[in-house]
């Protein structure tokens, strides 16, 4: 099966709502909204990608530079402070559909 990646693009709503269902729908129902995902695709700091199986919406991933530690503080009280002035990322989200899942599609995303 081939893949074909594409960046998201915010503009196109019906492409945001297939990789909306899709990833709330494998991640956790509520877990993702339109403005989480729509924010993301328009930010110089955020990258979302689609990747599609002809014309199937089969992956969704997104990833972003962040700044503010807040979240990760629970796991480690002490990240910002051996992470403040540097460059991070965040694999916000991937998602592979149901049905394509262990065939490798997340190794592309």
């Amino acid at each position: 099966m081939s893949l074909e990646i594409t960046k998201l693009n915010p503009g196109d709503p019906l492409i945001v709502d297939k990789a909306l269902k899709l990833l709330n729908r494998t991640q956790g129902q509520g877990l993702f909204s339109r403005e989480y995902l729509s924010k993301r695709a328009s930010s110089p700091e955020a990258l979302v990608l689609v990747g599609f199986n002809k014309e199937q919406l089969v992956s969704t991933g997104c990833a972003e530079i962040i700044n503010d530690f807040e979240y990760y503080r629970p796991f480690d009280a002490s990240i910002g402070d051996r992470l403040d002035g540097k460059k991070v990322g965040s694999l916000c989200a991937l998602s592979v559909h149901e049905k394509h899942q262990g065939h490798g599609f997340g190794q592309h995303m």
